[in-house]
């Protein structure tokens, strides 16, 4: 390798060669060695070049998203059925409410009259107290049915109860001929009318 250098005296040729070749390998070594900083750039430039992936927080946070957006779209559509149904009561209600309220409100309001009309016979205004106590739970029941829905149940007993002293209770208790025609019009439209809510639901 020869004798080292002395400050201030020239370099020979074996000394500069080995110089050089020292500076060479310490160059290589030094290049092989990747700082973290480097590695982490690296691969940031790496995702850059192929797309980050979509991590699972993202794809919840759109699925809550969608879910919101929906939960939304129902609020607003059950915000206008109401005001459907608040302008569609309002409309029955301008012309007496649903049919088989105002049907079974007719029959009632029929005997109402009807006892006026004969309180001659024997039990007196008394004499319709069953029916005209009927007349009133039907009147109650087509209320519920178009409000609530539900079954007709409550409004085919009324009827039949007031049927039943029609035909036969009113001449038992002594009463003479009567045209029921109008009152039985309208129990049977009630009960029909009844029957279309419910099917309807």
């Amino acid at each position: 390798m020869g004798e080292p250098a002395v400050a201030g005296q020239e370099l020979n040729e074996a000394q500069k060669a080995f110089l050089t070749a020292e500076a060479a390998r310490i160059a290589s070594e030094s290049s092989a060695i990747v700082s973290p900083a480097a590695d982490q750039a690296a691969t940031a430039a790496a995702m850059t070049e192929r797309g980050p992936l979509l991590p699972a927080e993202e794809r919840i946070d759109e699925l809550m998203a969608a879910l919101r957006a929906q939960s939304d779209q129902i609020a607003a559509m059950q915000a206008q059925m109401g005001t459907v149904q608040r302008q569609m009561e309002e409309a029955q209600a301008a012309t007496g409410g649903p049919l088989t309220v105002r049907y079974a409100q007719g029959a009632a309001d029929k005997l109402d009259s009807l006892q006026l009309q004969y309180a001659n016979f024997p039990a007196g205004t008394k004499h319709f107290d069953a029916p005209r106590e009927a007349a009133g739970r039907l009147v109650e029941a087509a209320k519920a049915i178009a409000k609530n829905g539900g079954k007709t149940t409550d409004v085919d007993k009324a009827i039949a109860d007031i049927e039943k002293f029609l035909k036969r209770t009113h001449f038992k208790l002594g009463g003479s001929h009567v045209d029921w025609s109008a009152i039985g019009d309208d129990l049977e439209l009630a009960g029909e009318e009844a029957a279309k809510l419910v099917a309807a639901v």
